[in-house]
């Protein structure tokens, strides 16, 4: 391909885009187009790219900050896979602080505390014993909460069950996960987890078009730039994207994990998924006073929102404050988020916005919301922000420790990273953490049965829409080498497909089916509810359901292969009845 075609081409064919700028017509006779990302300054590891010198870390207490975080008790909402995800991150950041030399010094001590609690702490999402586990859904292919089925309620958990913020949700759990495989990877759990994180990892950014179980690349759009957080329902306005730093924090744990795991492919993919995040949500997420994408009355709010297809919303989905609104664009608090933030923007914000706020002109540290904002100062005002972190009231996804920590790296230089050291464990240095036998949950019961024997069967062969809700202890089969032809390793030199291999070690999860998503309602054998939105009779039907009193108004046969109804559990689809519907 010659030179781009520009505005101001000879010729060139310009329209406006819904949301994201003028469109400029391209004509190649090659092909394929290579577009070139180059590497980030601020495109960092596990730490910060200037950690905090020895001094200033006495100077603000942390040492003694980080005790009292990792002493205090650690717990997780077990009936929220977000939340618990957040903790899980929040508990894993301490222990990265635990193993710097310019925080401990050379002592181990409060290392091997922080991991053997975190190993303790997520013994239930290594087994997938969690009251609200996981399970395998067949129609869309994916992980899910257990916990849509069991409510029978889409919107539960932000709609992780339509697959809405997989990527928010899972990210968490993939950041955290290479934290502890980097501190102590001869973990007696070690195994087990790292089957689970290749799991979440194959459904939100599965690069292989040939896995039978996960779709490709699920919310990631490489066309745009960037992931959508909303699933398979249908919005008015199109898909839509909110909290751009959890998307950039997904792609972060991606890379970090095929780091630790020495899978150089994965380190790559998620490398170059994460630069191209950031670009995407420098261009039409977080805006400076020069942007052009968007109309220049709209662009002194600095951050957009919600961002639909076909509008930009200055809202959240939860509250109509300024502070959430560009709050949500700052978590987590990790190392990455200069990659997105910049230094310019973080200024003109600042100034425009939220230096005007009641929380801050107020200076309210009983809201959380401040304790964000506060590190996101740091970058402009370091030891304004770092006098005001001390007693700012946190939020649930951060620590006072990390929160200093991050803000003491910010606002430039104080400590080269070649110059401060990591303190190692020497290997299984930490105390194995007993991982208890559970039996697999059975989804057609909502209930886990005390002595049952898992079923250990090959991996399912049924195509989405299958009748049946049958607990499998594979989710996967055999593993294979992918050619990733589209996506070209980051090192322009090697001018070679990267190649991408996603290990796919059995997981134990049930799987569970589910109507087409239009089918909003399961029927009610005892009321004789239907599906609303439904016209006509599934062609085949010819009978009713066993133990069934009544047939739902319109219904005069049943879906092929269907034996029995069990109340409170969603009805698997049928191919027939999704063509009539």
């Amino acid at each position: 391909m010659g030179d781009a075609t520009t505005t101001q081409s000879s010729g060139a064919i310009v329209l406006r885009s819904s949301t994201r700028g003028q469109m400029v017509g391209q004509v190649t006779t090659s092909g394929s187009w290579t577009l070139s990302e180059p590497e980030a300054d601020d495109e960092v590891d596990f730490y910060p790219a200037s950690k905090p010198s020895a001094d200033v870390v006495s100077q603000i207490g942390l040492l003694s900050t980080l005790q009292s975080d990792i002493d205090s008790t650690w717990t997780l909402d077990t009936g929220s896979w977000y939340y618990n995800g957040k903790a899980y991150q929040k508990y894993a950041s301490l222990c990265l602080m635990a193993a710097d030399s310019s925080v401990v010094g050379a002592d181990t001590t409060l290392l091997r505390s922080c991991l053997s609690k975190l190993q303790t702490l997520i013994a239930s999402f290594v087994n997938n014993t969690f009251s609200v586990p996981l399970v395998y859904e067949t129609t869309y292919k994916g992980v899910v909460t257990s916990q849509v089925f069991t409510s029978n309620d889409v919107n539960v958990e932000f709609g992780n069950g339509v697959y809405n913020d997989h990527h928010y949700h899972y990210g968490y759990w993939v950041t955290a996960s290479a934290i502890l495989k980097k501190l102590d990877p001869s973990w007696s759990g070690m195994t087990q987890l790292e089957t689970m994180v290749w799991t979440l990892l194959r459904d939100v950014a599965n690069p292989n078009s040939d896995d039978a179980y996960f779709p490709k690349f699920r919310h990631f759009s490489w066309y745009l730039g960037h992931s959508y957080s909303h699933g398979v329902t249908p919005m008015a306005d199109g898909k839509d994207q909110e909290s751009t730093s959890e998307d950039v924090n997904f792609y972060y744990g991606m890379m970090l994990w095929g780091k630790v795991t020495v899978n150089q492919a994965v380190e790559d993919l998620g490398s170059l998924m994460l630069r191209l995040n950031a670009r995407a949500v420098r261009t039409y997420f977080l805006m400076t006073s020069d942007n052009t994408i968007h109309p220049p009355q709209f662009v002194p709010n600095h951050v957009t929102g919600i961002f639909f297809d076909n509008k930009a919303d200055y809202a959240t989905w939860f509250s109509a404050e300024k502070y959430c609104i560009h709050g949500i664009q700052m978590i987590p608090v990790s190392p990455i988020n200069g990659l997105v933030r910049t230094t310019t923007f973080i200024q003109e914000e600042w100034d425009d916005i939220l230096s005007k706020e009641a929380i801050v002109t107020g200076a309210d540290t009983t809201n959380a919301w401040l304790s964000l904002l506060l590190v996101n100062e740091a970058a402009i005002n370091r030891a304004g922000a770092l006098s005001k972190l001390v007693t700012a009231t946190m939020d649930d996804g951060l620590t006072r420790s990390w929160a200093l920590y991050n803000a003491a790296s910010r606002g430039g230089s104080t400590m080269s990273s070649s110059e401060t050291k990591l303190v190692t464990l020497a290997p299984s240095s930490t105390k194995s953490t007993p991982i208890p036998t559970t039996d697999a949950p059975d989804v057609n019961q909502g209930t886990r049965p005390p002595s049952a024997t898992p079923t250990v069967t090959s991996a399912p062969t049924a195509t989405p829409g299958a009748t049946t809700l049958v607990p499998i202890s594979k989710i996967s089969k055999a593993e294979v080498a992918i050619s990733q032809t589209e996506i070209i390793a980051k090192d322009p030199a090697t001018a070679a497909p990267s190649t991408m291999a996603l290990p796919t070690s059995a997981a134990t999860f049930p799987t569970a089916t589910r109507p087409r998503i239009v089918e909003t309602t399961a029927p009610d054998a005892t009321t004789g509810t239907h599906y609303p939105g439904w016209t006509s009779i599934p062609p085949g039907w010819t009978s009713i359901p066993p133990g069934w009193t009544s047939i739902p108004p319109g219904w005069t046969s049943i879906p092929p292969g269907w034996t029995s109804y069990t109340p409170g559990v969603v009805v698997p689809a049928d191919t027939s009845a999704s063509a009539a519907a």
